[in-house]
């Protein structure tokens, strides 16, 4: 479907590909299934992309984490990630030892 050449040195192809991504993973329910292994987020870019390149594969998965798109959590020694594509912001909440809760 795409090139690996093409993948690696066009941005706005990257950006297609991701965006192609989200949408699949949004019409599949991914959300709905919680937590689950990297190899399940492998098998499903691989259908969406049809390239068996490893590296192409967890550079586009890096990108959805660093745009907050997928959430990871470490279970003792084994990582878990959930796509969330509801995820607008990041807040902090303070708690204070008088009862007040504060949002930042």
């Amino acid at each position: 479907m795409f090139n690996n050449l093409e993948i690696l040195n066009n941005k706005h192809t990257r950006q297609q590909i991701l965006k192609l991504i989200i949408l699949t993973f949004k019409y599949d329910n991914i959300k709905d299934l919680g937590y689950q292994k990297y190899s399940f987020f492998y098998n499903h870019i691989y259908q969406v992309i049809q390239i068996k390149d490893k590296n192409i594969i967890r550079t586009l998965f890096q990108q959805l984490i660093n745009q907050d798109k997928i959430k990871k959590i470490k279970n003792q020694k084994k990582v878990y990630y959930m796509f969330d594509p509801y995820i607008c912001y990041k807040k902090t909440v303070n708690f204070n030892y008088n009862g007040v809760v504060t949002y930042d």
